[in-house]
C-alpha cells in the first residue's frame, strides 16, 4: 500500500544523520501559497526553504538536516528518483 507521503517524495530512505525516514521535500523561491500547499507543509512533506535556493532537496523533520544535494552523483539514486523528476 502506498502512503500519500511516499507517492510525493519517492521512496523514503533515512536520514544520513538520525536515521529517521520522516523526510520533507524542500520548496526553494516564492511559492504561491494555496491550501494544499498549506496542509502540506503542517503535514511535514514540503518545508519551505525560503527565497535563495540551497543546495538540498530534502530535510528531516526530526533533526533538521537538510541532504540530498542537487546533482551530487548517487544521492539523487539513493533516495529512488530520477534526476529528471520535479518536486511537487
Amino acid at each position: 500500500m502506498t502512503n500519500a507521503r511516499t507517492t510525493k517524495v519517492g521512496k523514503r530512505h533515512p536520514c544520513p544523520r538520525c536515521g529517521a525516514r520522516d523526510v520533507a521535500a524542500i520548496l526553494w523561491g516564492y511559492p504561491s501559497y494555496s491550501e494544499q500547499l498549506e496542509r502540506d507543509e503542517r503535514a511535514g512533506e514540503l518545508f519551505i526553504g525560503g527565497c535563495m535556493p540551497g543546495p538540498s532537496r530534502y530535510r528531516c523533520n526530526a533533526c533538521r538536516t537538510e541532504f540530498g544535494k542537487f546533482g551530487e552523483i548517487g544521492e539523487l539514486g539513493a533516495l529512488g528518483e530520477e534526476p529528471s523528476d520535479p518536486i511537487r
